[in-house]
């Protein structure tokens, strides 16, 4: 029998992994300048997703430990170090970004500045983390999360042109603008999905619930279903801007100009489920990073941890998850920098670290100490590299020419 809390587990990393404020805006953008030719950037990513967190639930369920504990175990600490580091200032970044979103939707409801209203989700965000058991952070945007289909809807009352979409998809064009900017919206629709934070949240979610052999069967379609469910989300931000936005011309290049494409569909309603929709994806997302680096660092440095275990018993993690959102909640009020541009950029970077995260996730999932019968299969091996080094290889050209050209 399916356990319903697996499936909140998987409905939340899809709404936090797949549909953020940098999902959102990307895929805004990329509809909006090139029309539905970037949608096999958001199936290629998602293609790659629906294995990892196959992959890592799988390890989680065999193996009666986080994945973060075992790549300590496996490789050291030495090593391990590497990618923690990158992903401390990742993660960092994107909590930032998602704290600024949730104040920026408020912002559209009130027109009280978004670096106030960052300053009230924080301090929102720290209460949550520090007095919620965790089946009720998981459940409650699960839940709320399902307002975004209203972007699904919206093709629908925009009377969509599927054949021309269909066209756009199967013959992708860079809508002469050139290579460079077409790419780079590319390796940050692709690096958003496959954010490394992703496999050390699902698998701490899974062991914090304690996932066991038995629940292998639900973890595939967990994962497939989850994963799906957001890739499907995000494709229908795109095409909706697709439809609303580029054929009047109108380019999306700050975040109140996404929920245009909801106006288009739904009139002046449109403004308070973009608000909504907005809100509700960015601060889902901020409570996966905000316990993803307390996870990750504790579980790396062999220490104790728990979300619903007592601060005294956990005391670097209870730290660490105080702190954490209180330092982002400074950062982005503080500066004032647009969520949707610190997003970008450091989904690029996400793409720079990513085979960090994923080969030696790749070494422990073909190790059957680990895994015992439940070893990788090469097809999911070859597909999850290729992805990858695709996605590494596209931020290692574009990344820099992207500077050089003054901006994304």
């Amino acid at each position: 029998m399916i356990r319903l809390s697996g499936i909140a587990l998987g409905l939340l990393t899809a709404i936090g992994g797949f549909v953020d404020v940098g999902n959102i805006a990307t895929a805004s953008e990329a509809g909006s300048k090139y029309g539905f030719s970037l949608v096999w950037a958001i199936v290629l990513g998602a293609v790659a997703v629906v294995f990892l967190i196959e992959m890592v639930g799988r390890l989680t369920a065999v193996s009666d430990r986080a994945y973060a504990d075992i790549v300590r175990e496996k490789f050291g600490i030495k090593f391990a170090l590497v990618p923690l580091l990158a992903d401390m200032v990742t993660n960092f970044l994107l909590l930032a970004a998602e704290i600024g979103g949730a104040g920026f939707a408020l912002y559209l409801l009130t027109g009280v500045s978004f670096r106030i209203w960052a300053v009230v989700v924080g301090l929102a965000l720290l209460v949550l983390l520090t007095n919620a058991r965790f089946r009720l952070i998981e459940n409650g945007p699960s839940v709320l999360g399902l307002v975004t289909l209203c972007f699904v809807a919206a093709l629908f009352t925009l009377n969509t042109d599927w054949t021309a979409a269909g066209r756009g998809i199967i013959t992708p064009d860079t809508g002469g603008g050139g290579a460079v900017p077409y790419f780079y919206i590319a390796t940050g629709l692709v690096s958003a999905v496959l954010s490394p934070y992703l496999l050390t949240f699902y698998s701490s979610g899974a062991h914090e619930e304690g996932w066991t052999r038995s629940m292998i069967r639900q973890n595939r379609i967990v994962a497939a279903g989850g994963m799906g469910f957001g890739a499907v989300l995000t494709i229908a931000i795109l095409m909706t801007a697709a439809v609303a936005l580029q054929p009047r011309g109108i380019e999306v290049n700050q975040l109140q100009t996404v929920g245009l494409s909801l106006v288009a569909a739904f009139g002046s309603a449109g403004v308070y489920l973009f608000a909504i929709t907005l809100f509700v994806c960015s601060f889902g997302a901020a409570i996966e990073l905000a316990l993803t680096l307390p996870f990750e660092i504790t579980q790396m440095m062999g220490w104790s941890y728990g979300v619903d275990a007592r601060p005294v018993d956990v005391p670097i993690f209870a730290v660490l998850y105080t702190v954490l959102p209180i330092a982002s909640m400074v950062f982005i009020a503080a500066s004032g920098i647009d969520p949707l541009q610190l997003t970008l950029v450091t989904m690029v970077l996400i793409a720079l670290v990513l085979p960090a995260d994923v080969i030696p996730f790749l070494v422990i999932m073909n190790d059957p100490t680990y895994l015992q019968d439940q070893t990788n299969h090469w097809v999911a091996n070859i597909a999850v590299l290729l992805i990858t080094l695709m996605a590494f290889a596209l931020s290692v050209i574009v990344l820099p020419l992207t500077f050089l050209a003054g901006g994304g």
